[in-house]
């Protein structure tokens, strides 16, 4: 947008340059602010306030025409993402939310996808995670059209694999599942039983 500006680090702080000209954009140096490894002490306070670089935009940003796409890490978090949204949302933007899957650090904990057979939910983990737990689970299901909610809690001294739950009698129904208290996966799931 022709009114946008952007600033070579963190707005709050002191010494920050910022505006809308080329000049001053190719100054800015993007190898601190996309840094994603370690550092020394004495580099921290350089790295951290360029990592902050921001996009400044007067008022306010329309998504659309300016939204080219929303990328997620896997199937599990697009499925989580679009279960999110009001359901009035979520056909608007259904084609808009892709997975891209060399865009992301992968070396954390996440669902990378969920499978249901029968009466088993397999939550399938980010093999390769740097920190495979312990976690603190808490698993919630509300089968369609009722009230109640079977909850699960427990602790899982590792996730790099995969966690089945048995839902026994599930039909359809909302699954939400937190990993240390943050929401890792959210979607109505249908369970089908296989004819063999």
């Amino acid at each position: 947008m022709d009114d946008s500006e952007f600033s070579d680090g963190n707005m709050a702080k002191t010494g920050v340059r910022y505006g809308g000209d080329q000049d001053l954009f190719e100054q800015i140096p993007f190898d601190l602010v996309f840094h994603n490894s370690g550092f020394s002490q004495a580099d921290r306070e350089r790295i951290v306030f360029h990592r902050h670089a921001e996009v400044l935009v007067p008022n306010s940003l329309p998504l659309i025409p300016c939204l080219g796409f929303i990328a997620c890490r896997t199937a599990a978090e697009r499925q989580t993402f679009l279960h999110l949204l009001p359901a009035e949302s979520r056909e608007f933007w259904e084609s808009k939310v892709i997975i891209v899957l060399n865009l992301f650090e992968r070396r954390w904990t996440f669902v990378e996808e969920v499978v249901e057979v029968d009466d088993t939910i397999t939550f399938r983990f980010n093999p390769n995670t740097t920190n495979p737990g312990p976690f603190q689970i808490r698993f919630e299901y509300q089968e369609n059209g009722t009230s109640d909610v079977l909850e699960w809690q427990g602790v899982e001294s590792k996730l790099d694999d995969s966690l089945d739950i048995v839902l026994p009698d599930a039909v359809s129904g909302s699954v939400l599942l937190y990993l240390d208290d943050a929401l890792a996966f959210a979607d109505t799931l249908i369970f089908d039983d296989l004819p063999f």
